[in-house]
């Protein structure tokens, strides 16, 4: 893992042939947690090339590596179920929440997560 400055709009990036997660430097830990377990995710899975399946994919792992269900409903008990609203309560991003809901959605509509 390595810092680097990739920009006001990038959070991180994985290098398959380097096998290597660079991080923004400029990160605020509530996006640094979250862009650390999705780049983890790429590195997981060896992604070559960022596809749409691909990104959903890590958004799916990073969420349930920083998300339980106990912790979800308790967000939700304070805050309601506004995503952007639980990711504050959590101190995540609210791309790792609607990934999570996701999953969680798919697994009641009885179709795995």
């Amino acid at each position: 893992m390595e810092w680097a400055d990739l920009g006001p709009k990038r959070h991180g990036q994985y290098k398959r042939r380097l096998r290597l997660i660079e991080l923004n430097q400029n990160l605020n830990l509530r996006q640094l947690v979250p862009a650390l377990a999705h780049e983890f995710a790429h590195f997981v899975y060896d992604d070559g090339c960022s596809t749409p399946t691909a990104e959903r994919r890590a958004w799916e792992y990073a969420a349930r590596m920083l998300i339980t269900a106990e912790q979800y409903a308790r967000a939700e008990q304070i805050v309601g179920s506004h995503p952007h609203a639980i990711a504050a309560e959590l101190d995540l991003t609210a791309v790792v929440v609607k990934a999570w809901c996701r999953q969680h959605r798919a697994a009641f509509d009885g179709r795995g997560a």
